[in-house]
């Protein structure tokens, strides 16, 4: 569950920062165009439900197992990017 909210906060990073349009010349534009994104402030929301996920996921298991499968969040973020 924890790398679907990772890699879904990912890909929604992504779309608002390609709906926002270029940063080239205009970085203050750029980054109000972002707040404007829905995407943008979906990704915020999730933001808590991926601390309480890591919260409960830690409750249970090992630091030492939990944080390698993190990078499984890597190759699955590339993956739905595209």
């Amino acid at each position: 569950m924890l790398y679907a909210v990772d890699v879904a906060v990912y890909v929604m990073e992504k779309l608002a920062a390609q709906r926002a349009g270029p940063a080239i010349g205009d970085e203050f534009g750029f980054y109000v165009r972002l707040l404007n994104q829905a995407w943008f402030w979906a990704s915020m929301a999730l933001g808590p439900a991926q601390l309480l996920l890591w919260r409960k996921i830690l409750s249970k298991t090992d630091l030492s197992l939990a944080y390698p499968l993190c990078s499984l969040t890597y190759p699955l973020t590339t993956i739905a990017a595209v």
